[in-house]
């Protein structure tokens, strides 16, 4: 639960901290610190390494992670539109936009692999036998409205219910965290090219 309350307090902070701003950089790295913590102290996090050369895990993650980004890209040029989702959008961009582009790139990948840690490694286990396709998925949901984003709002349900059945189904975070590797790289990288076209 500290991990949780903190962990959405951080998110908040950083992604309302003005875009080229010192505020969102340390919010960040703090908030990827303190999933990971969260998941390793939990000691929930599966850590069977002899699943990792198993292609059978790692190649969904990437297959869906490319999925998701087209489908992501495609929907940024019907959503993008729309003004009120476009702005919401290029909300989160601007901090590539106007900010050092590889530390947000470094900072989104990174924080998803944590994220994927402690949501839908050591949170997931410990809630096993409770649903926890559904309950991660509501609570990733819930933490992820600290952002005020409704645009990330959606994302993170989406996400969150196709990285935990994931879990789910392969017994590892190895593919959710390559899942959300290649999403988040897709977003910053693709994504804002995707909406210059609707601008």
């Amino acid at each position: 639960m500290v991990t949780l309350v903190v962990g959405a307090v951080l998110l908040h902070v950083s992604l309302t901290s003005e875009p080229g701003r010192g505020g969102f950089y340390p919010a960040s790295v703090a908030l990827a610190v303190t999933w990971a913590g969260g998941a390793f102290l939990a000691g929930g996090v599966p850590l069977d390494r002899s699943t990792y050369a198993d292609r059978r895990t790692w190649l969904p993650g990437l297959a869906l992670g490319a999925c998701l980004v087209a489908l992501f890209s495609l929907g940024g040029l019907i959503v993008g539109l729309v003004p009120a989702i476009n702005g919401a959008i290029r909300d989160v961009l601007e901090y590539s936009t106007r900010g050092s582009f590889l530390a947000v790139l470094l900072i989104a990948i990174g924080t998803g692999a944590c994220e994927e840690l402690f949501f839908r490694g050591a949170l997931f286990s410990l809630l096993q036998d409770r649903h926890p396709v559904v309950a991660t998925t509501a609570i990733y949901t819930l933490v992820t409205c600290a952002t005020g984003n409704v645009m990330l709002v959606f994302a993170a349900a989406l996400l969150g219910a196709l990285t935990a059945r994931q879990r789910q189904v392969t017994g590892s975070v190895l593919a959710p965290i390559l899942t959300h590797g290649l999403w988040s790289l897709g977003m910053v990288l693709i994504l804002p090219h995707v909406l210059e076209v609707t601008s």
